[in-house]
């Protein structure tokens, strides 16, 4: 993508937003000549690797897991059973019916 230097001053976190989520290489250009080019860090893919490790072994220590599809975290909690065969809001219920109020 092709940018005035100008244009780049004014709109320069979009332009580093767009430049993350699609890593097209930026050329920044005076008076239409190219004069530097921008491009995405490749530290920032490995720090997100290093963090969904990090977040995976710390679920691991609390006796959870997380399931990724597709390599990417999921977009919503999908509720499940519990392991006696009843549903998250039975627990609850039964839960709250044993506790004095």
């Amino acid at each position: 993508m092709k940018v005035k230097i100008g244009a780049l001053k004014t709109n320069l976190s979009r332009y580093v937003q767009d430049l993350r989520e699609g890593g097209e290489p930026i050329e920044v250009c005076v008076r239409e000549k190219t004069v530097a080019y921008l491009s995405a860090a490749p530290i920032a893919q490995a720090s997100a690797e290093a963090e969904a490790r990090a977040l995976d072994a710390e679920l691991a220590g609390s006796g959870l897991r997380l399931e990724r599809r597709g390599g990417e975290l999921p977009r919503g909690i999908v509720p499940g059973r519990a392991g006696d065969g009843r549903s998250d809001i039975d627990s609850v219920q039964q839960i709250r019916s044993e506790k004095d109020w």
